[in-house]
């Protein structure tokens, strides 16, 4: 859904503009940073949804893990800079209808991708069985995403606009 947003922005010339703007990619950056710092954080306080208590598994819903994955992709500034460099390379300068192609363009990449999605979930769902199993194994796992959301927030942190 993220990148359905990020093609419209391309699309519609609002991500050149905040890519072009010094401020304005500096607060997407700001606030993409600071997100992603709150989820390795918040990783380390909470631990994983997956944990399992005495009562049971405590779950997320899937809205949240819908909006959060969301919040991800629309705060990360490289995905804006992929989006603002890579659709516009397969259009000609001039072109009257750009709108219409960027619009193809992008939604052509996300349908491409929902099949990949799909069986990254279908995975997903095996893997949340053995690790459920295996707590020790799923605290490290906190760690670890806390350790590189972090760096992606580092990362994004210093990335530099064009």
């Amino acid at each position: 859904m993220g990148c359905v947003v990020h093609t419209f922005l391309v699309a519609f010339g609002v991500s050149a503009l905040i890519s072009a703007s010094a401020t304005g990619f500096l607060l997407l950056k700001i606030f993409g940073a600071g997100y992603l710092l709150w989820l390795a954080v918040d990783a380390i306080r909470h631990g994983s949804s997956l944990n399992v208590k005495a009562q049971g598994a405590v779950s997320t819903s899937v809205l949240k893990s819908f909006l959060l994955g969301v919040m991800v992709n629309l705060t990360n500034p490289k995905v804006v800079i992929f989006f603002i460099t890579f659709l516009p390379q397969f259009i000609a300068s001039g072109d009257p209808d750009a709108r219409g192609k960027l619009l193809f363009f992008g939604l052509y990449f996300v349908a491409l991708n929902i099949p990949l999605s799909i069986i990254a979930v279908l995975v997903a769902e095996r893997l949340v069985g053995w690790l459920k199993a295996r707590p020790q194994v799923l605290r490290r796992i906190d760690y670890t995403f806390a350790g590189v959301f972090a760096l992606f927030a580092l990362k994004i942190a210093f990335t530099e606009g064009k």
